[in-house]
């Protein structure tokens, strides 16, 4: 009776170590799955938040060329301090709308450089194509660790051409 009992026993018990080693295998697969939606493959966390800034900036010239420059600037803009002063930003909402008739209808936008200093900051500069000269775009976005956001903390444009970093 002993030596039947003993080897159902031990057959039970590695069905029962096979079926959680099965299960924790499943669970693990579902995991990483879905982290793998979550995170492109092959980019860290860096290079997903600089392509996310860089989104935003490529969004803000689109909806530029498409004559929405004060919702471009009010997108853009989300959670920035420099949103505070309104007077400002209304000027320069003005501006850029003057700078279509001073370089020509503005016609696409392209990244020039976009990166990471430190944890917090990220620089970008972009092109805008115009009909007649190329506006320069600068931006700095910073992101403090009670937001967690990244949100602009200077923007300018201009036609210095000199001071474009080179492509690599």
């Amino acid at each position: 009776r002993c030596t039947k009992e003993y080897p159902m026993k031990i057959r039970r018990f590695a069905l029962c170590v096979f079926a959680l080693i099965s299960l924790a295998l499943i669970i693990q697969t579902v995991t990483d799955a879905g982290m793998n939606r979550l995170q492109p493959a092959g980019k860290n966390r860096t290079q997903i938040e600089i392509a996310e800034v860089g989104t935003r900036v490529q969004d803000f010239l689109d909806d530029i060329v498409n004559d929405r420059t004060g919702q471009a600037v009010e997108d853009l803009l989300a959670g920035s301090p420099l949103k505070r002063d309104t007077k400002k930003l209304n000027l320069f909402k003005e501006e850029i709308q003057r700078a279509e008739k001073r370089y020509g209808d503005f016609n696409q936008g392209e990244g020039i450089r976009m990166d990471r200093l430190g944890n917090s900051l990220i620089r970008t500069v972009h092109v805008l194509n115009c009909e007649e000269f190329p506006i320069v775009w600068r931006m700095m976005f910073y992101r403090s660790e009670p937001t967690k956001r990244w949100v602009v903390v200077s923007l300018s444009y201009d036609t210095t051409y000199e001071n474009l970093p080179p492509d690599e």
